[in-house]
């Protein structure tokens, strides 16, 4: 499921010691359909990447909270930021492939990444209904 896997990648990111990695998480169910698992993780791990390599953060707080209508995810952090107009047109694929993924889950973004200002979050929110196992019932939710 998607919180066993984001356990595993933090632990990973936290034994670095490059950064130091919590996550939270309120009413989420055990199990996500993959697309939704594998969308909301590869998600994470850019902006994860993108905020060890760019922002001189030491402090990240991933939140999952899950609502009757929706998911929303929380990535805040500490550091000083990154230039969101050269993530969005870099010629890497991250920003293409996070766009991807959102589109594929009917995902909204809200950036608040300034360079040069300390603290920035991203919140992701999905319907529900985007990331319901099918043939099941809402499932029990994971408690934090």
């Amino acid at each position: 499921g998607i919180i066993s896997g984001l356990h595993e990648l933090i632990r990973r990111i936290n034994k670095s010691g490059t950064i130091k990695v919590s996550l939270s998480h309120h009413d989420i169910p055990a199990r996500l359909n993959e697309v939704g698992e594998i969308s909301l993780y590869r998600i994470i791990q850019e902006f994860l990447s993108n905020t060890i390599k760019h922002s001189t953060a030491s402090r990240v707080t991933l939140d999952f909270t899950g609502f009757d209508t929706e998911v929303v995810l929380t990535i805040e952090d500490d550091g000083i930021g990154y230039s969101l107009e050269q993530f969005q047109n870099s010629e890497g694929n991250g920003w293409r492939n996070i766009n991807s993924r959102l589109n594929l889950i009917k995902g909204n973004i809200e950036l608040d990444i300034v360079e040069g200002r300390k603290n920035n979050t991203v919140i992701i929110s999905v319907p529900f209904a985007s990331l319901k196992r099918i043939g099941s019932e809402r499932e029990p939710a994971l408690k934090n």
